[in-house]
């Protein structure tokens, strides 16, 4: 399924258009939920460049220390399509932008999983992509 194509005054060169974005891992065990306590989120970003198009995988992992049985891995992956000459970096694209685009389907997908489980549903915080990526860049 392709998406609408949206018309924009931006600049041909500065346009990435989303073309997919795609649930690839889902691994839910509920376990005995009486209280989650805080759980711990892990967030892991991966890009392939393919010239034209790129794809950005997004995992994400939530563990709980006080509930042993509660564990949550997700995977997204989107296609990207570069449009005209498109010349940024992207990987500033894909930790910044892609990251918090796909971040918002795994939010939902999140909560809407553990409300069908039956249990008070998981709402993921904002992350700020901006400053996670100055913590993860390597200084040149």
């Amino acid at each position: 399924m392709k998406n609408q194509r949206i018309k924009t005054r931006v600049p041909s060169s500065a346009i990435v258009n989303l073309k997919t974005v795609n649930l690839y891992v889902s691994n839910f065990t509920r376990g005995e939920v009486e209280d989650l306590g805080e759980l711990k989120m892990e967030v892991a970003i991966s890009v392939k460049d393919k010239g034209h198009d790129f794809t950005v995988s997004e995992k994400l992992e939530l563990t709980s220390e006080s509930s042993e049985g509660f564990s949550f891995k997700v995977e997204m992956i989107a296609e990207f399509e570069k449009v005209g000459d498109f010349v940024g970096p992207v990987e500033e694209f894909s930790n910044l932008n892609a990251a918090a685009i796909i971040y918002a389907y795994i939010r939902q997908h999140v909560s809407t999983t553990t409300l069908g489980a039956g249990m008070k549903p998981i709402i993921l915080p904002i992350v700020n992509f901006f400053e996670r990526f100055k913590k993860t860049k390597k200084p040149e």
